[in-house]
């Protein structure tokens, strides 16, 4: 939906001047303002084929979406001091596991190992493994919760504005009927 607030924006008068080359008889049009690009980026943008899009060049304009940085923002403060608490405890199973590892020689295999060092191995990897897990897992839910929050704006700004214009004509066609039932 295109909403121009602007009834003569393109009238011939307002958006092109016509100079005459004199003694030729040719007239070369010269446009006054952009009305016309902005009806071209509007057809391009409702037609949504993005070839027609990138057909004519553009000034380069960053304009972040700082709203949606803010959400996700949020959501991983919301849970950074569950991912920082396992990041830690899996540092330290790990530096543990590489202790193990490094008092034992090069040249002996672990089935040489005493079957204590091999459960303490077995039981920090499982560990490292388990907080890695949980690691993915917070990680995940706080894509999950902005994705949430950004579909929940999404959902709300695409059915806010057709609601809108609905009860918009309906007032305007209650109004107008009363005003003709009065005469």
């Amino acid at each position: 939906m295109v909403l121009i607030a602007d009834a003569d924006f393109i009238y011939d008068a307002n958006v092109v001047r016509r100079n005459q080359v004199p003694g030729l008889g040719v007239v070369i049009p010269e446009l006054l303002n952009e009305n016309l690009t902005l009806v071209q980026n509007a057809v391009e943008q409702l037609s949504g084929d993005p070839d027609l899009i990138n057909v004519r060049s553009r000034s380069s304009v960053r304009r972040p979406f700082t709203r949606q940085s803010e959400w996700y923002r949020e959501a991983e403060q919301k849970y950074s001091d569950a991912l920082a608490n396992f990041a830690a405890q899996r540092e330290e199973v790990a530096s543990r596991l590489g202790a193990i590892l490094a008092q034992t020689p090069d040249n002996i295999d672990e089935a040489l190992l005493s079957p204590e060092v091999q459960a303490e191995m077995k039981t920090l990897q499982e560990q490292e493994a388990e907080f890695r897990k949980k690691e993915r897992d917070l990680q995940k839910e706080v894509t999950r919760e902005f994705r949430r929050k950004l579909a929940t704006y999404k959902f709300g700004n695409t059915l806010l504005m057709p609601v809108l214009i609905v009860i918009f004509g309906i007032g305007l066609a209650i109004y107008r009927r009363s005003k003709v039932a009065a005469r």
